[in-house]
């Protein structure tokens, strides 16, 4: 069975996730409501077949899904324009 690619914004919930960010935050970064990024969470969970924020972060380091920063984005269109990025160079092979 072919893994399921994440979105943009799963990609920017992994991303923040990653980073240390509680729900509320998240949210807030992504205008999301807290129940719609609870969804998001869960859809990055059976994309990748993990149980935890951990077990994801871990599965994505390994699959080269996430290259943290050095310093946390400050900007939903940063976080955004990073996953989106990220996205295009996998699908293109250049990342």
């Amino acid at each position: 069975m072919r893994r399921e690619e994440l979105t943009s914004c799963e990609l920017a919930v992994l991303r923040l996730l990653a980073e240390g960010k509680p729900n509320k935050l998240i949210g807030a970064y992504l205008a999301i409501a807290e129940v719609a990024l609870k969804s998001q969470v869960q859809s990055v969970f059976r994309k990748m077949n993990v149980l935890s924020r951990t077990e994801a972060i871990a599965v994505a380091n390994r699959r080269g899904l996430l290259r943290l920063p050095s310093t946390s984005p400050t900007s939903r269109n940063d976080i955004i324009l990073r996953a989106t990025v990220e996205i295009d160079n996998r699908q293109n092979g250049t990342g």
